[in-house]
């Protein structure tokens, strides 16, 4: 028997992300374990989403950003 932190399998779980758009809205995208994990709030960059999925960020380094 597995046992799991939070009492689901990570493949069970969806995992979701807020985006603000260059519009000022903000939106709730799926995505990846792995890409969820990659997130940090506050994070800028470029978003690559199809529907309401977030398939890839690339983020802007540090020194860049405002």
């Amino acid at each position: 028997m597995i046992v799991y932190p939070m009492g689901y399998a990570p493949s069970e779980l969806c995992y979701s992300v807020r985006l603000r758009l260059p519009d000022g809205e903000s939106e709730e995208f799926e995505c990846t374990p792995v890409l969820f994990q990659r997130l940090r709030e506050g994070m800028e960059g470029t978003a690559v989403c199809r529907g309401n999925c977030l398939l890839a960020f690339y983020p802007v380094s540090a020194s860049v950003q405002r």
